[in-house]
């Protein structure tokens, strides 16, 4: 499938919409309905532009992080968006020490990284 336009990407809601009227007996979920975005469409060289592009659109949206995700989420009355983007696009990945695994019957003791994201720069700052 090709990526919608924006016009067209609308236009698809609401026939989704549409459908979910025309069809009483179907059952929704009782939460409200969301729409998610996500820079998997999006070369990796330009995810991170893409990603201060949605801040700057979503001003005031709060900003949430989730494991390797940054996203970005607006509420409304009843409907939810969130915008993700994998951290190591607009964050620099830093160890921040190691620690040794609990050796198990199958596993066996080990030390691993621990990782931290630093964020130096705003998303929401305007483009010089």
């Amino acid at each position: 499938m090709s990526k919608l336009s924006k016009k067209e990407y609308v236009s698809a809601l609401r026939s989704l919409a549409r459908f979910l009227e025309s069809r009483p007996d179907l059952d929704t979920p009782s939460a409200y309905p969301s729409v998610y975005l996500s820079d998997w469409d999006v070369p990796v060289e330009k995810q991170k532009e893409w990603f201060k592009q949605q801040a700057r659109a979503l001003k005031g949206a709060k900003k949430f992080y989730d494991g390797s995700l940054m996203s970005l989420e607006v509420e409304g009355k009843n409907w939810r968006l969130t915008v993700s983007v994998n951290r190591e696009a607009v964050c620099k990945k830093v160890s921040t020490g190691r620690y040794r695994t609990i050796p198990g019957r199958v596993v066996p003791e080990r030390t691993e990284e621990i990782f931290d994201y630093e964020c130096p720069e705003s998303l929401l700052k305007p483009q010089q």
